[in-house]
């Protein structure tokens, strides 16, 4: 087999290349020998008997590696390099969610039991709490917190005193039986209002 010209100069070419990268190899291995560079902190020992005509081999002595520590790296080893960013930055606030909130009037502690009209006094509302019962007229106090200023067929419409609020309670609105002193009556709420 006869090789062109071409050929002849692709054949040199690509041993002109391995010459090279074996000399860069040889360059390599020349400075890694402990002659070469400058005495590390790691020990190299050899072996304990060694033939004379045998080059010269190191061993690394892995017992000194064993002990070694981070030294001025120990910060940055104790650092948690994965820990969780939080990049958010919420908005400043408004003057609406700064500003505190506005007062708001308490649920009454009593409920609607019903009414007589067209008595002595005019018409008066029943009310029970947890251990009273109120009999108040439009405009009066129910005690030292409301005060009853209008009802209508649904609701009674009152104001808290403390803070001067108005409140609406619903006729329907009941107390639980355990807290309605009426329910203790010997024939419960219903014959309260059979009485009046």
């Amino acid at each position: 087999m006869k090789l062109q010209p071409r050929q002849w100069l692709m054949v040199l070419g690509l041993l002109a290349t391995l010459a090279l990268v074996f000399s860069i190899e040889d360059e390599e291995d020349a400075e890694l020998m402990p002659s070469a560079r400058p005495k590390a902190n790691v020990a190299l020992k050899q072996p304990a008997s060694k033939p004379a005509g045998e080059s010269r081999q190191h061993y690394l002595d892995w017992g000194l590696l064993q002990g070694r520590s981070a030294g001025a790296n120990s910060h940055a080893a104790q650092a948690d390099l994965f820990k969780p960013q939080r990049w958010y930055v919420p908005p400043p606030k408004t003057a609406v969610e700064l500003a505190p909130p506005l007062p708001v009037a308490p649920q009454p502690g009593f409920a609607y039991i019903g009414k007589l009209e067209d008595g002595p006094q005019g018409t008066v509302i029943l009310l029970a709490s947890a251990s009273r019962l109120y009999s108040v007229g439009v405009g009066e106090n129910v005690d030292q917190s409301w005060r009853l200023d209008r009802e209508d067929d649904n609701s009674l419409y009152l104001t808290y005193l403390p803070l001067n609020l108005p409140k609406t309670l619903l006729k329907k609105s009941r107390l639980a039986a355990s807290t309605n002193p009426a329910s203790h009556l010997p024939g419960g709420p219903d014959d309260l209002q059979g009485n009046l």
